[in-house]
């Protein structure tokens, strides 16, 4: 009799875990962050986690392989894969955590666009327009300015102001949080990336400047682009070469701007290979991240494709290694 007790107890205790583990599938924090590569296997890369997470259905998502690893570590992480397929081309620790500089404003953007409206009028405040000094980019807005938040994002995308992105996020936090901060924001961000099914990323600012839990993967950002390119607007104003806006000073002067693409396929710099279309795309260079580039192209064949590179030592590197994933996009069938 007391051996079944015992069983019984066993069992319930069982039992008891293992529900808390479902329960705790809604709750998965980030773990501590680390340089090195994750060794334990992520619950995105699980194809019946996905659709749970409401990131689409698992027949549309690839899922990753963490078995394919760079050659080196001084080699950038890569990304290749079919927009509308699950199939990937091509990936290179797509796992890693990675800094992702400035195109960390995709996401910016996607949650600007989830809880805002693009002809809101955006005031830009004091800590906008005076917390980047040094080499930081600018789009040089001044306290007191009025933009409407399309063409704010217009900036924050095209030229990548960091004044932009604080604007833009201090404007969504004033929707949708009674507190109006940047720091509200950045809670947002980290909500809609869980949202999605990527579940390590961990956010603290809106821009992308260097901050040491500021990181992400290349799989966590290509759910965000799935999003990001049912959204006909955005894609409209990611894909220009350049655009001029216009805002009003604190005198209520109008005032124009002239943005122009920092990516280097759109501002001439670098040739696309033939038949190439860029859909959107977002650069981002830190010290410590490195140089940066995540693009949605259609190729000569029709078909769209998110090609990614995180980590290079520099924008030779990085666009030759775009270069490279963009021709492999045209030699598919």
């Amino acid at each position: 009799m007391r051996q079944r007790k015992v069983l019984f107890f066993c069992m319930c205790l069982l039992g008891s875990f293992l529900c808390a583990g479902c329960k705790g599938r809604e709750i998965l924090a980030v773990p501590p962050f680390t340089e090195s590569l994750i060794e334990a296997p992520l619950p995105a890369a699980d194809a019946s986690f996905l659709p749970e997470y409401g990131c689409g259905a698992a027949k549309q998502y690839f899922i990753p392989d963490k078995e394919k690893k760079r050659k080196s570590a001084e080699d950038p992480v890569v990304l290749l894969c079919e927009s509308d397929a699950p199939k990937s081309l091509l990936e290179e620790d797509v796992l890693k955590r990675v800094y992702p500089a400035s195109v960390t404003k995709l996401m910016t953007a996607y949650v600007a666009l989830l809880h805002a409206d693009l002809t809101d009028q955006v005031r830009i405040s004091y800590k906008a327009s005076h917390s980047f000094f040094g080499e930081a980019m600018v789009c040089g807005f001044q306290e007191g300015d009025t933009i409407s938040l399309k063409d704010l994002l217009t900036a924050m995308l095209l030229m990548s102001g960091n004044d932009a992105a604080i604007a833009v996020a201090e404007h969504v936090a004033s929707v949708s949080d009674a507190s109006g901060s940047s720091d509200a924001f950045v809670e947002l961000m980290n909500k809609e990336m869980k949202a999605l099914g990527g579940l390590h990323t961990s956010f603290t600012n809106p821009h992308g400047l260097h901050e040491e839990r500021h990181y992400t993967t290349a799989y966590d950002l290509y759910l965000v682009m799935q999003k990001l390119k049912e959204q006909k607007e955005f894609c409209e104003i990611a894909s220009q070469k350049q655009c001029t806006i216009s805002y009003l000073d604190a005198a209520k002067n109008r005032r124009t701007m002239t943005c122009v693409n920092t990516n280097q396929y759109l501002s001439g710099a670098r040739t696309l290979p033939e038949g190439m279309k860029i859909l959107f795309g977002k650069t981002g260079t830190t010290p410590t991240a490195g140089s940066c580039l995540a693009l949605m192209v259609q190729a000569k064949n029709g078909k769209t494709y998110f090609a990614q590179v995180f980590g290079a030592k520099d924008y030779d590197k990085l666009y030759d290694k775009m270069t490279e994933l963009l021709e492999v996009c045209n030699g598919q069938k």
